[in-house]
Order: structure tokens, then C-alpha cells, then sequence
């Protein structure tokens, strides 16, 4: 992502130049899940089954024209649409405004930002956490819930409502490692929400996996559609009112 700042006395932006704290970004403004797909088959995959889908489309965007359209299908058997970026070996900040018109109820679980890794020898594709979306009361409120893998629910820091309606932003930073050193925390629009440490892996040396998009099996109403915009992988925590990505 490019810098962006305004000359004194002047309201014209200023491109001051690439920001080297950002190591992968999307703002979906090429129209394509080119961004995504970056670097072929060992960078970045795309997900569909089920009814569910995956793509690029103009309308509702944080920024510009174009956002990652992720769409379920009806209840009965595992519906997804979903992208990844994959061999991430470096301690990061992983984040992506999504949007949400309105609550649904998975039949079970709606997961819609993951991580999972290789098994230590490069092979395998191994789930480590997932992220979902959890209606809480009768009214439909959502929350964030976090899955481990192998121990189950994790309990949060916090209860904070997920906003529908309008952009709201989610980041995770993962220092993979399968010792006491490991360390994830999740925050929405800044919020700490989860703070974990220890083992986040299983492996040693990893290459981590981060998937944002949709997998459930099922949803009501059907379809459901999230939307993301502004996708990040960064060196350092990206501030949840930061302005538009960008693209020069």
C-alpha cells in the first residue's frame, strides 16, 4: 500500500510512496481476485462448494470501486467461498474490513477468517485457529468467537458486538510457534478481543495459511453475503481508522 499525505496549506493528497511495513495488501480495486491468486498455486487459493462463492464484484467497497464478495449457501452440508494467502514464515498483523448488511444463524458453525499450517516437513494443510461469527441472543447480535483446533472455544478478553451495517475491522497478529513463546491476540476496530499465548502451531517452523471468506454449514437466511475490503498482511498493527488503501 502506498503512503498517502497532504502538502501544507494544500487539500491535494500526496503519494509519499510504498509503506515497506505492508508485506501483502488488496484494496480489489484490479477488478480480480488477481491479488489474491499472487505468486501462483504456492502463494495464494480460492475456495468454492456448496452453493457458496467467492469473487470480486463493484458496488459496496471501503475503498474505490471494487470488494471480496464471499457468499453461503442453504443449510444441509458444508457451503463456502473463500481465498488464502499462503508460506507465510514471519510474525505478522493479518486484518481485513468486512461488512455485514444484517445478522444469520448458522445451522452449526460460520467461520470467516482462519489459519492453518503446514506440517513441519512442508506437506499437509493443518487447521489451527478459526474465527467465527456467534449469534449470542435472540436478537441476532454476533460476536467474534475463537476456535483452537485441538483444545476448542477459547474464552474472550471481552463480549463486543460485531457492527452490521457499516465497515468494521478485524486483525490478528500470530507469532506461530509450538512452544510457550507462541502468541495470537484479535481485535475488532481496535478492541482486544482475544489475547492467547503458547502453542500456536504444531510445527516448529511453519508456513502459515491465513483464509478470510466464508465456510458453514449452513446459514439463515440464505444466502448470506459478507463482504471484505482493504485486506492486509503487515509488520505492524494497522489502525482500524486508517485511511482507504491506495493503489497508485
Amino acid at each position: 500500500a502506498s503512503v498517502r499525505g497532504r502538502a501544507s496549506g494544500c487539500g491535494k493528497p500526496l503519494d509519499l510512496g510504498p509503506d515497506s511495513d505492508f508485506l501483502w495488501w488488496s484494496d480489489h480495486e484490479t477488478g480480480g481476485l488477481d491479488d489474491w491468486l499472487r505468486g501462483g498455486t504456492a502463494a495464494g487459493a480460492m475456495y468454492a462448494t456448496g452453493g457458496g462463492a467467492i469473487s470480486v464484484q463493484p458496488g459496496l467497497a471501503r475503498s474505490g470501486r471494487y470488494a471480496l464478495v464471499a457468499t453461503a449457501g442453504a443449510a444441509g452440508a458444508t457451503t463456502a467461498g473463500q481465498v488464502t494467502r499462503l508460506g507465510l514464515r514471519e510474525d505478522a498483523y493479518y486484518g481485513a474490513w468486512f461488512y455485514l448488511s444484517a445478522s444469520a444463524t448458522p445451522a452449526t458453525y460460520w467461520v470467516f477468517f482462519s489459519f492453518h499450517s503446514d506440517d513441519g516437513s512442508g506437506g499437509g494443510n493443518v487447521p489451527l485457529w478459526d474465527l467465527k461469527l456467534v449469534p449470542v441472543d435472540a436478537g441476532g447480535t454476533l460476536e467474534l468467537q475463537l476456535l483452537n483446533h485441538d483444545t476448542g472455544d477459547v474464552t474472550p478478553l471481552a463480549h463486543v458486538a460485531v457492527p452490521l451495517g457499516r465497515w468494521f475491522q478485524v486483525q490478528a497478529f500470530l507469532h506461530a510457534a509450538a512452544d510457550a513463546s507462541g502468541a495470537l491476540r484479535v481485535w475488532l476496530d481496535g478492541a482486544p478481543v482475544y489475547d492467547v499465548t503458547g502453542p500456536t502451531t504444531i510445527a516448529a517452523a511453519p508456513a502459515i495459511s491465513w483464509t478470510v471468506g466464508t465456510i458453514t454449514d449452513g446459514l439463515t437466511p440464505s444466502p448470506t453475503t459478507l463482504y471484505v475490503d482493504d485486506a492486509f498482511i503487515a509488520k505492524r498493527r494497522i489502525d482500524p481508522d486508517a485511511p482507504p488503501f491506495w493503489r497508485p
